[in-house]
């Protein structure tokens, strides 16, 4: 009765983690991308 109420989960949790992770690293490469155009005009304005 238990790990059938958890069956669900189980087979959630994981699009759930993946789904974090993917919105994490496009974060984090939105921001590095953003950050390395920054530096570029910067370094352009000098």
């Amino acid at each position: 009765m238990f790990i059938e109420s958890l069956s669900p989960f189980k087979f959630v949790l994981p699009f759930l983690y993946n789904g974090i992770d993917y919105i994490i690293t496009k974060a984090a490469s939105l921001f590095y991308i953003e950050e390395k155009s920054l530096t570029l005009k910067t370094v352009s304005m000098i």
